[in-house]
């Protein structure tokens, strides 16, 4: 929390981040849907930002382009303390909730994957081993075991009604739906 008098009380905050500009256009995808957030568009390239109130945010996909209307939001990374502040203090505006909210994730999808991870590390923890995360989730790895052995969950929860049994894809899913194999 930014205050020590609201002890479990956090501000969401969404980060989306482009690898790279195409055309002339930093294109940021999934961005609806943040309504009492402040959203965070990164461009790793060049290591530009933009500081979005989620409530301003119409559409599913930005592309920020020099001069446009999202851009207006380009802030500076010596700013960026200075504005989650001003968004905390917008306290009417911004979501506040405990940080188990925050860390619970809304996709059923995604509640199951994050039940499997929490189902391998306490596995992992039980029969002697040291368990880590790595610090940028959606990575080619989600836990490292004893500092050397890198392990990527696949959890599913639905039983295949045809064939009887549970199917996991082993490929990485990205951008829409594309799947490509593990380097």
């Amino acid at each position: 929390p930014f205050h020590e008098n609201h002890l479990d009380e956090w501000m969401g905050v969404q980060v989306k981040s482009a690898s790279r500009q195409f055309g002339n256009a930093y294109t940021f995808s999934g961005t609806f849907g943040y309504s009492g957030l402040s959203v965070l568009l990164v461009a790793l390239d060049e290591s530009l930002l933009w500081v979005i109130p989620g409530h301003v945010i119409d559409v599913s996909t930005i592309a920020v382009r020099s001069g446009n209307r999202w851009d207006a939001y380009r802030s500076s990374w010596n700013d960026l303390a200075v504005l989650l502040d001003e968004s905390w203090s917008s306290s009417g505006r911004y979501l506040r909730k405990p940080l188990e909210t925050w860390d619970t994730p809304r996709a059923r999808q995604h509640q199951v994957g994050l039940l499997g991870q929490r189902f391998g590390m306490d596995f992992f923890r039980r029969i002697g081993l040291s368990v880590a995360t790595p610090f940028v989730e959606n990575g080619p790895y989600d836990m490292i075991i004893d500092g050397k052995i890198f392990v990527q969950n696949k959890t599913t929860g639905a039983l295949k009604s045809t064939s009887g049994g549970y199917s996991v894809k082993l490929c990485r899913a990205s951008g829409r739906e594309v799947r490509r194999p593990y380097d």
